[in-house]
């Protein structure tokens, strides 16, 4: 039910938008970390947005492919998202996401 909450048109209308993207303009590494300043295209709408990255470098003697993961988190204006009022839901939204990147075999 959430699955459907979430994708359906209320929200993020994924048949409408089946992408949300991110362009970055800046990478800096701050003291605590790595910043992306750039674009979040969601809905069809750019937004100003700057994003929280870690990268977790592969452990040096591992079994199997080298592996990169990049994580980043995110924090969204809820009115991006959804016009509507949703129980529970914050003005502000906090969005984690991963991408591992391994080497072709």
């Amino acid at each position: 039910m959430l699955d459907r909450l979430v994708t359906g048109p209320g929200f993020l209308d994924a048949e409408v938008f089946p992408e949300v993207g991110f362009r970055t303009d800046l990478l800096a590494w701050v003291p605590t970390g790595w910043r992306a300043v750039g674009r979040l295209q969601v809905k069809g709408t750019d937004h100003a947005l700057a994003c929280e990255l870690d990268l977790v470098a592969p452990r040096p003697g591992t079994a199997g492919p080298s592996r990169l993961t990049v994580t980043s988190r995110w924090v969204l204006e809820s009115r991006w998202i959804t016009s509507q009022w949703i129980p529970g839901l914050s003005r502000r939204i906090v969005m984690n996401c991963s991408v591992a990147l391994e080497p072709e075999t």
